[in-house]
């Protein structure tokens, strides 16, 4: 052999084992979480949400936020389903793997898909339960957000099964899109089989707020959110924020940074005006609402809107927020997000609320994120406490009903079984029920708070839910 052929033979072997690494997924460190999302995009993603939107549109627009704000050490992967074709239950497709995109690149593949074809979950499960073989040992979660049910007959609840005996250390997270409660009842084992969680959503603003908990690196989401990395609640009291005009002072108690129930105040068609710190300009981002209690008083929906002068007609609108009336157990805050919008004032205006009586709305505490023009301080924050919502607590629960005489006094629960004594005193009131009424004569509301202050008028008193 001569040395020009040797030479040119082993060129060639030199070129046939370069390998490209472009295309390779980066290997994650040991604090690392290993997160694959599981994204539905099945024909029924394109049914039409209260405010018009579609179920897919929302999703993007959700996914868009949350994958803008993702924590550090989160390596990504994508799994997608009927996305391609339609009724075709093998259309099932690991889009990017666990590390070989970041969260911008995901986004972007989310935004372009279409919603065409089935709803294959058990053997998504199966198949994204794959991409985990080479992080044995680590921190390995399943996204799945899904808008129905098993469609191809899989059995989501032997995949999740296959999934903890993989020997991988996987934790399955659903976030359940507009899922009745049969629906939530078939999806729930792959979260409580797997030691993850499952988190409703029922509308654009709670599929938004589901989200952001379930990509948290943590696993521990019982603890108060912190707000978006570098923005802070621009009304807050403690940050600067100002009420400048309403139609009463009761307004103020919604930027007071205490979250306790109170109803009246607003009422629908009543609007507000809030000032940023020391009258700068700001960045409005996203709007969260507090709600307490899944009661009939509480706001359903809000406008909001924003102007650089108080002239009345000088406001325009950015969005409209509808809130479900419930107790998101994480955080009592209902996540809105807004068209980003620079303006010196924001306006709120009342649109409907869910008290069937009149047209006052029950309130507790609202918070606007974004960032104050020229940056926010460095120290920025609201310092509020807790939320002391009772539903959180042990509480002794009585439900009184029918028959209920006139004059009746209702009490502390005192003993051990729940039952109420005779003796007038405080009580915590979730529900009451009195011909749409709900503060009846002789009982005063103090937040959510009811203190009976006289005989007790139980004419026409369907129920009456009470906790000590």
């Amino acid at each position: 052999m001569t040395r020009s052929l040797f030479n040119a033979l082993m060129a060639g072997a030199a070129m046939s084992f370069t390998i490209s690494t472009a295309s390779l997924p980066s290997f994650a460190s040991s604090d690392d979480t290993n997160m694959m999302l599981i994204f539905d995009a099945s024909g029924s993603m394109k049914k039409k949400l209260d405010g018009g939107e579609n179920r897919l549109d929302a999703a993007k627009r959700a996914m868009s936020d949350v994958l803008g704000n993702m924590e550090e050490g989160i390596n990504l992967g994508l799994t997608m389903y009927g996305h391609r074709v339609r009724k075709q239950c093998t259309d099932i497709e690991l889009v990017a793997p666990i590390g070989s995109e970041d969260a911008d690149a995901i986004n972007q593949i989310i935004q372009g898909v279409e919603a065409k074809g089935e709803t294959p979950i058990a053997d998504s499960i199966r198949q994204a339960v794959k991409s985990f073989k080479a992080f044995k040992g680590a921190d390995n979660r399943i996204v799945l957000v899904t808008d129905g049910i098993e469609e191809c007959g899989g059995n989501v609840c032997e995949a999740a099964q296959f999934a903890k005996d993989a020997g991988v250390d996987i934790k399955i997270d659903v976030v359940g899109f507009t899922l009745n409660d049969e629906q939530k009842n078939t999806v729930a084992c792959v979260s409580e089989i797997t030691g993850g969680k499952y988190y409703d959503a029922s509308d654009a603003s709670s599929l938004n707020t589901s989200l952001r908990k379930a990509v948290k690196k943590s696993s521990d989401d019982t603890a108060d959110e912190a707000p978006p990395s570098g923005k802070i609640n621009l009304i807050a009291a403690a940050n600067g924020g100002t009420l400048v005009t309403a139609p009463n002072a009761d307004w103020k108690r919604l930027n007071d940074g205490v979250e306790e129930f109170f109803l009246g105040g607003t009422s629908i068609g009543d609007e507000g005006v809030f000032a940023f710190k020391d009258g700068k300009s700001a960045t409005i981002e996203s709007l969260e609402w507090a709600i307490l209690n899944g009661n009939d008083g509480n706001l359903k929906s809000l406008e909001v809107l924003t102007s650089d002068s108080l002239e009345k007609e000088s406001f325009t609108s950015i969005g409209g927020c509808k809130f479900e009336n419930v107790l998101m157990l994480q955080s009592p805050y209902h996540t809105c997000t807004l068209t980003p919008t620079t303006a010196k004032y924001v306006k709120i205006r009342v649109l409907d609320s869910y008290f069937s009586y009149d047209n006052r709305a029950g309130n507790v505490e609202m918070r606007i994120f974004g960032q104050l023009e020229g940056g926010n301080p460095p120290d920025a924050g609201e310092k509020t406490e807790p939320s002391q919502n009772p539903a959180t607590k042990a509480v002794s629960v009585v439900t009184y009903a029918p028959p209920l005489i006139d004059g009746s006094r209702l009490g502390v629960c005192e003993k051990p079984d729940g039952q109420c004594g005779d003796a007038p005193g405080k009580l915590f009131c979730e529900k009451m029920k009195h011909s749409g009424l709900f503060a009846q004569a002789g009982v005063v509301w103090e937040g959510s708070k009811m203190i009976e202050t006289g005989d007790f008028d139980a004419k026409g008193i369907s129920s009456v839910t009470c906790m000590k």
